[in-house]
């Protein structure tokens, strides 16, 4: 889900989320009878992005923030990630 504002013909911002889960399965130790013989893991992984754009003639200025919590479905891994772009249309 995001929102993108142009706040003129230059300038924009936009700021985006996303979510992902990654299911495992693995086998139960102890499983009582009637039980499931696997156990479920659920790990969420949840990324926020807010990026601003600024249009100069044919070129295209960029910064983007990126901030992840369970970054690569690993639990307790966040990362925040700060990334500059530069595009040229000739």
């Amino acid at each position: 889900m995001g929102v993108e504002l142009a706040l003129n013909d230059a300038l924009s911002i936009s700021y985006s989320e996303e979510e992902s889960e990654r299911k495992s399965y693995g086998a139960a130790v102890n499983a009582a009878a009637g039980a499931s013989p696997f156990t479920r893991t659920t790990v969420t992984f949840e990324s926020q992005f807010l990026m601003v754009a600024y249009d100069i003639g044919g070129a295209t200025v960029g910064l983007t923030s990126v901030e992840s919590s369970n970054s690569g479905y690993s639990a307790g891994a966040d990362t925040t990630k700060t990334l500059a772009t530069l595009s040229m249309a000739f």
